[in-house]
């Protein structure tokens, strides 16, 4: 043997045929007798405590007794080398693993007899209730220990081996921390993986320093739809931006910011120019704050956290009313049929945009709508169409008929119609929105947002990168089918008890339906390729507050 032998190391023998006794006895590498067994005793001859080296094993029968076939079992200590950090037995050998941000892990590491494994890290930020320091393996039998000790080695905390909650660092304030990974009275675990969960390290956006309303940052004068993306809110951060309405603002027009970080949700208000409250709203909510009745002027939008809330990507959104221009020298030209202006049509029923920021509205017709570059606007009005966004961070919005929208490159917001409607992200840090009808919707590449089950049952894709799947109760139901565990989230309205874990429609198998709990339950989502899943989970599951109409 390689290793000392432990508590699950044994020899032992077997049989189906029990009409005749077996015997099994050990022997050390000199010849001496170290214990006896009988045939089909499973608890054998234990291995536990002996040294490594040779042995040898010896099987016969009483009195001349016969087995035509036995089995012999020998479950050997493994044959264990050092993992790649080792030396790092003590606090001051410490694997150092840097600045750590998200979440992180180290696989095949292993504990020999005697052995005890240390790591270092940092990070950049007070830790919040979902973030922790947990250690796990496959391999049962053996306890191992693990440990948190902070920057001058003072313990903080205990835990044990899968134990999924392992050990929190809530409050515990930006620095350096030490973890240590031991076993038992010199229990080994040849395979065991390490887990660190900090907090997010979250740098200025580009936006920054604009933490008050006399630093905002001026947006400009607005004209219909506006979004600024991967803007972030780090602890006791709060952003100012200002802008101007050309005329006064409809029920139509809106400002809203989206963020989905854990269950810290961001909060936003809305102040006029002499910077009086006109009103406030969370980022969980689609509707926003309406801009209806607001004269044309400027205005200040504010974006912070409640009780220190974080985000280190969120999105503004501004709904703007459209600039009053007078007549120009190409009119008449009011509709896509008779325009002159930089929008083509090189085919019929195709229409093609510029390298600018063009908007393109279909007809009753089967059209295909391209905006190419720019920020485009494409809707589909009426027809079977296809809406291609291109490059730039697009709008498309399909429409009465069976459409297909495409948004390609760069962030897109994507809203299906009211006939199911096929829903592609592309690249890009999306939003999908189902309309109408069983709709499919697919993120592809990217840090997606995919809304479906309000109106139908709707499929929904993530693709690559950490999506954000959005079960929105109503007629219809949501259908994940591309679950990736540690890497996506569930966001549900409510609270965990508003739903429970049921049994699966017909038609599916190995996977896992969530029933919104009322008079008479209602299925409100089905999550493919996994089971078990418990809605107490937070690294699964967040829940959110209303969104608007269309919750």
């Amino acid at each position: 043997m390689a290793q000392t032998g432990s508590v699950n190391n044994l020899v032992s023998i077997g049989s189906s045929s029990s009409r005749e006794n077996l015997n099994v006895a050990l022997y050390n590498t000199e010849g001496v007798l170290i214990d006896t067994s009988v045939i089909n005793d499973w608890e054998g001859i234990s291995l536990e405590g002996l040294a490594a080296g040779t042995y040898h094993v010896q099987v016969y029968g009483d009195e001349g007794a016969i087995i035509p076939f036995y089995s012999l079992s020998i479950t050997a200590p493994w044959d264990m080398s050092p993992d790649r950090f080792e030396p790092n037995d003590s606090i001051e050998t410490a694997t150092d693993l840097g600045l750590l941000s998200q979440g992180n892990s180290w696989d095949n590491l292993s504990i020999h007899p005697g052995d005890s494994d240390w790591f270092k890290f940092d990070i950049s930020q007070t830790g919040r209730d979902y973030n922790s320091v947990s250690i796990s393996s496959f391999y049962s039998g053996e306890n191992l220990n693990i440990a948190l000790y902070d920057g001058e080695g003072v313990l903080i905390g205990t835990s044990v081996i899968n134990d999924w909650r392992g050990i929190s660092l809530e409050g515990l304030e930006a620095g350096t921390y030490h973890v240590q990974v031991y076993g038992d009275e010199g229990v080994i675990r040849p395979l065991y993986s390490l887990y660190i969960n900090p907090p997010i390290n979250i740098t200025p956006d580009e936006f920054e320093p604009n933490d008050s309303i006399e630093t905002a940052t001026d947006l400009g004068l607005l004209s219909e739809w506006n979004s600024w993306r991967g803007l972030s809110i780090h602890a006791g951060d709060s952003d100012w931006f200002k802008f101007e309405i050309p005329q006064t603002a409809s029920p139509i027009h809106y400002v809203s910011v989206n963020s989905w970080y854990f269950n810290e949700h961001l909060s936003f208000a809305l102040y006029n120019a002499d910077g009086v409250l006109i009103n406030s709203s969370i980022s969980s909510d689609l509707d926003g704050i309406s801009l209806g009745g607001l004269a044309a002027g400027t205005y200040h939008v504010q974006v912070y956290g409640n009780d220190d809330a974080i985000s280190p990507e969120y999105n503004l959104y501004i709904m703007a009313p459209f600039t009053v221009i007078s007549s120009d020298e190409s009119e008449p030209n009011d509709s896509i049929q008779n325009s002159n202006n930089s929008i083509t049509q090189p085919f019929p029923n195709q229409w093609f945009g510029s390298d600018g920021d063009d908007v393109i509205m279909g007809s009753d017709s089967d059209e295909t709508l391209l905006g190419f570059e720019g920020d485009d606007y494409l809707d589909g009005q009426q027809g079977n169409n296809t809406l291609f966004g291109g490059q730039g961070n697009d709008t498309l919005v399909g429409g009465s008929g069976r459409d297909a929208l495409l948004g390609n490159k760069d962030d897109d917001i994507l809203f299906g119609g009211s006939s199911g409607d096929t829903l592609y992200g592309g690249q890009g840090h999306d939003t999908l929105v189902a309309g109408e009808g069983n709709s499919l919707l697919f993120g592809d590449k990217g840090n997606d947002i995919l809304y479906g089950g309000s109106e139908g049952i709707d499929t929904l894709n993530g693709g690559e990168g950490n999506d954000t799947f959005v079960m929105l109760p109503g007629e219809g139901y949501t259908v994940v089918a591309d679950w990736e565990m540690n890497q996506d989230v569930m966001v549900l309205l409510g609270n965990a008890t508003n739903y429970r874990i049921g049994d699966l429609p017909l038609g599916f198998t190995n996977a896992t339906a969530i029933y919104q709990i009322g008079e008479t339950d209602k299925i409100v989502g089905i999550i493919e390729g996994v089971t078990s899943l418990n809605l107490e989970d937070s690294s699964i599951f967040r829940f959110v507050e209303g969104v608007g109409s269309l919750a």
